[in-house]
């Protein structure tokens, strides 16, 4: 029994696919003409042979962003933000203020969303103008 591998594709279109192939096949990522050169990676495509020598082609896949193999494990920052703008009137006339939070998280891309909301959990405190401040402090 041959053991397999499996590579997650990112193609042009934004779409994924997953291919399943033996391990011991080649792989090969580059321009869709070997040796051309292109600025964008609209003509690269994924090679796949059965042999070391590269003469048992088996698949051509075009228009390929980027490809890893399913093990590895990938994740992505994402940064939250939540500002809040205050307004307060002094003697000097009224100033805003303005206050922001960042969360910051790890995720792995590939995998499906959780229900995502625009608020995170945030103390009303953390985004609140401090009682002791007064707009003739600045």
């Amino acid at each position: 029994m041959t053991n397999m591998k499996t590579l997650i594709v990112e193609l042009k279109d934004g779409k994924d696919r997953k291919i399943t192939i033996p391990d011991d096949w080649i792989i090969t990522f580059g321009p869709v003409a070997i040796g051309a050169r292109s600025s964008d990676d609209s003509s690269h495509v994924l090679r796949l042979y059965g042999d070391s020598g590269k003469k048992q082609l088996k698949a051509v896949f075009r228009n390929v962003r980027s490809f890893h193999e399913e093990g590895i494990q990938i994740f992505e920052k994402v940064v939250r933000k939540k500002n809040k703008t205050f307004r307060k009137e002094g003697a000097n006339g009224g100033q805003t203020y303005s206050a922001e939070v960042r969360q910051t998280t790890w995720r792995n891309p590939f995998e499906d969303d959780p229900e995502v909301s625009d608020d995170f959990d945030v103390s009303e405190n953390a985004l609140s103008l401090p009682g002791s401040m007064s707009s003739e402090d600045f």
